[in-house]
């Protein structure tokens, strides 16, 4: 029963991050066609990707590489039903992983210290500690996003965009500190490793 419990909780968590991915997509980039979340086939492709969020948590501790997939299933969908420039599309694919990996391994982190126990156990475990750090990541998540269609919405419907540089810079920022928290995660599976 408290298997059954638990993968319906990660599943759950799956699916609410993949729908606020497209849904924050669609929120600032706009259908082509001016239809809704739901005639853009927005939901269709944020259940999409709950399911690859959901298989790419049962195949791997921490996803990678995974999280390209996502980026990339986001991308066909903003190409596909979005308004926009590429460069737009791109940035905005990229950028909802960007903030969703860099909240999930905070959290992860934060929690290890909080709790005293190893990232590798928050990370595969399935006690309460990990959910805590579940839902905390997807309440940060929900609240970058927020801000962030906020500030795109307008900067993006308007006719002058960001420019190129400036969405590099943006990403760049995102990127470097995604890779320092990833390394910081490395560090901390590897000397759990090394004590054991």
């Amino acid at each position: 029963v408290m298997k059954v419990l638990t993968d319906f909780i990660e599943i759950a968590v799956n699916f609410f991050q993949g729908i606020m991915l497209t849904y924050f997509t669609y929120a600032v980039l706009g259908s082509k066609k001016r239809a809704s979340y739901f005639g853009s086939a927005g939901f269709f492709y944020g259940v999409v990707l709950s399911v690859l969020i959901s298989v790419a948590n049962h195949i791997a501790v921490f996803e990678h590489f995974y999280t390209l997939f996502y980026a990339l299933l986001i991308f066909l969908y903003a190409l596909k039903h979005l308004k926009g420039r590429i460069v737009l599309k791109i940035f905005i694919s990229v950028f909802s992983l960007m903030v969703s990996s860099l909240s999930s391994i905070l959290s992860t982190n934060f929690f290890a210290y909080i709790f005293n126990v190893p990232v590798r156990y928050i990370l595969s475990s399935r006690g309460l500690e990990r959910y805590v750090a579940m839902v905390a990541a997807q309440l940060i998540i929900l609240y970058v996003l927020l801000l962030s269609m906020k500030i795109f919405r307008k900067e993006f419907r308007k006719n002058n965009t960001m420019t190129v540089s400036e969405l590099t810079v943006i990403s760049s920022v995102l990127l470097i500190s995604i890779v320092i928290c990833i390394f910081l995660n490395f560090l901390s599976l590897s000397a759990e490793n090394h004590n054991s």
